[in-house]
């Protein structure tokens, strides 16, 4: 993941891929090892802002190509 996300290829692709595997993982952890978790239910929290931080890169800024004067 992290060589598709630094090759700047498929950006959309590359974000929703990950969106859904880290709120897969955090359900799954959630559900099975809540008492394993470091901070058992505020993991939650942090997975929904890292989600949010990838949402942003991937689809709320616009990127415009630069041009030489």
């Amino acid at each position: 993941m992290a060589c598709w996300v630094l090759s700047r290829r498929w950006i959309r692709l590359s974000v929703t891929t990950q969106v859904l595997l880290v709120a897969v993982m955090n359900v799954l952890e959630y559900l099975l090892a809540v008492d394993l978790l470091l901070w058992q239910q505020f993991n939650l929290v942090f997975a929904a802002a890292f989600i949010a931080l990838l949402c942003y890169y991937g689809f709320g800024r616009s990127v415009r190509p630069t041009t030489a004067l």
